[in-house]
């Protein structure tokens, strides 16, 4: 855990020094460089490079132009919308920026903060293709610490759980008598944080209950939090730490807000409806093209089939 601790905060502290030196003139879009790190980190789920692969994967990116490069990682977003819709609406905290009017200073941001993250080992912690070994740590939530001035963060009163000790929270919380050989419970039990931030205490839980030999895919998971950013990373760790289809975030004050597991149940219904829409669309779509190319007449087929 140790090392693993380390390394996020390596990640995250040449990420921050990248994005304040090269983009100083919007320090503040924090939400622009987590996001860029949130695309990296959705990037490379597939198989753990070597480092002459990352070394070759930092070339490419450096080698693409402003249009293709925002192209890129929208793409990666479009890709993961259709897999998990519910997760990547969450997030739009983190991908909005990329529907605003091109900056150059901003996108030479962008590659800095790829190159600085990459360079340090990102994908030590997300390059895995099982999510057991991209659970490690919540390196986004390490990011964004190191993104937001000491100020800010104690304006707005978060402060992060250290990582063993969300794991001895979680213990206790699951079994309070029995700290040793606790047991996970059965499958399909709710769990719970209603001030999650970007999830560390779920992430302990979820991997309590694989020591155990439970999967955290088989529960329901509910998340809570205040700040959009914090909440959007939490929807992609849910992603990256195979969390499951039931999963649950609602951004917002659970203190003024009578149900948020019910808001956010509505909201998932909505955006799993619209999802399905598309997808019913792209069938037909796919139908009506497979029709013609059955049924196609003109005299440049009838010479083809000649």
């Amino acid at each position: 855990m140790t090392g693993t601790t380390e390394r996020c905060h390596h990640i995250a502290e040449q990420v921050c020094r990248a994005w304040n030196t090269t983009a100083s003139h919007a320090c503040e879009r924090i939400d622009i460089a987590l996001g860029t790190v949130a695309t990296l980190c959705l990037r490379w789920p597939v198989e753990h490079p070597s480092p002459e692969e990352v070394e070759r994967a930092r070339l490419w990116w450096r080698g693409l132009d402003d249009d293709a490069l925002i192209a890129c990682l929208r793409r990666v977003w479009a890709v993961f919308w259709l897999a998990e819709p519910y997760l990547v609406e969450t997030a739009k905290p983190l991908r909005a920026w990329l529907d605003e009017p091109s900056d150059p200073k901003i996108t030479a941001g962008v590659r800095a903060v790829i190159d600085a993250a990459l360079h340090a080992g990102l994908t030590e912690i997300t390059g895995y293709p099982h999510a057991p070994d991209r659970s490690s740590a919540d390196l986004l939530g390490t990011v964004l610490i190191y993104l937001r001035s000491s100020g800010a963060r104690d304006g707005l009163a978060e402060f992060p759980t250290p990582p063993d000790a969300a794991a001895l929270i979680s213990e206790l919380v699951l079994r309070p008598d029995r700290l040793i050989e606790s047991t996970p419970p059965p499958a399909g039990a709710r769990i719970g944080d209603d001030a999650a931030g970007t999830g560390g205490l779920i992430l302990s839980t979820a991997q309590h209950f694989r020591a155990h030999g439970a999967e955290p895919a088989d529960y329901c998971w509910y998340l809570a939090e205040v700040n959009p950013l914090a909440g959007a990373g939490a929807a992609i760790n849910a992603i990256l730490w195979g969390l499951g289809p039931n999963v649950l975030i609602y951004i917002g004050d659970t203190l003024t807000t009578v149900d948020g597991v019910a808001l956010a149940a509505d909201e998932r219904r909505s955006v799993l409806a619209h999802h399905a829409h598309i997808a019913q669309g792209f069938r037909y779509a796919k139908a009506a093209r497979d029709v013609l190319r059955l049924t196609d007449t003109t005299p440049a087929a009838e010479q083809a089939g000649s």
